[in-house]
């Protein structure tokens, strides 16, 4: 099922109560909260998120991380104050409160299981953290940009999904899944930064630059979680744009209440979203 329907099943507190078309209208009243008449990535990943933190659920704790850094000079393990990544059992899939329901769309299944294992707390975990700070870190300063971490991320899936074929029969499903998540690196980005306290000083080498402008490796496992947490909002909103899963001539980034209560049946093979098209 498209709209509503559709995306009930990723956990979300705050699409637990959809139910008919007048509970899919008054949610998308209080999201778009501008009275706009559509509303972007950006404000629904906020809405769900705010959600989260206001029910107190483990993951609207780790989402919280980034709300209230802990003192100067203070150890920090990415989320140690709540507990609330790394509190779930490593084997029953994802640590912080993260559903993935088998209505998701194959890309963000591969997507998640690509990043989640970095966000987990085990000694296997901090080894597969300790390479990809690595690769995330190339000139070994501790600190990571925007641009880095996109680099990472994209190294990460190219090495799990590589490129087959030649000419027009070539095919690049990594590079597809990180054109399709993009969106969503920056919101993790700029989450995972404001875990770390920050001084104020300036970073040696920069003009103005301090701790907030880039994630340390204390935040990096803040960074994975949140990855595969945003990846998840996303891969809901992409749902409901357009009135039905997929990229298709009718998305826009945009959804307004027509989409969201539509209730169209689709086929199973129109569910796997064609992001490279």
């Amino acid at each position: 099922m498209a709209g509503y329907k559709g995306i009930t099943g990723y956990g979300f507190v705050a699409l637990q109560n959809l139910s008919d078309d007048e509970s899919a209208k008054a949610l998308f009243a209080k999201i778009d909260e501008n009275g706009g008449g559509v509303v972007i990535l950006d404000e629904f990943a906020t809405f769900l998120k705010d959600a989260e933190v206001a029910a107190g659920t483990e993951m609207g704790l780790a989402l919280a991380e980034d709300e209230e850094a802990p003192p100067a000079g203070s150890e920090s393990n990415g989320g140690a104050r709540s507990g609330a990544i790394g509190s779930g059992d490593a084997a029953a899939g994802t640590p912080f409160g993260l559903t993935v329901p088998k209505s998701a769309s194959q890309e963000l299944k591969d997507f998640v299981g690509c990043f989640q294992p970095l966000a987990h707390e085990s000694s296997e975990a901090d080894a597969k953290r300790e390479e990809g700070f690595k690769l995330a870190d190339p000139n070994g300063n501790g600190l990571c940009s925007l641009a880095e971490l996109e680099g990472f991320v994209l190294a990460t899936l190219l090495a799990s999904y590589p490129r087959s074929g030649k000419g027009k029969e070539m095919k690049e499903p990594g590079r597809d899944l990180w054109t399709a998540f993009r969106p969503c690196y920056i919101r993790a980005f700029n989450d995972a930064k404001d875990y770390k306290a920050d001084t104020g000083a300036k970073i040696k080498g920069t003009k103005k630059a301090t701790d907030d402008d880039f994630v340390s490796k204390e935040e990096f496992r803040l960074f994975n979680a949140y990855l595969c947490v945003y990846a998840s909002m996303f891969d809901a909103f992409a749902k409901v744009d357009g009135g039905g899963s997929g990229r298709t001539k009718t998305d826009d980034r945009r959804i307004d209440v027509g989409e969201l209560q539509v209730r169209g049946r689709m086929s199973e093979e129109s569910t796997s979203r064609r992001y490279s098209n």
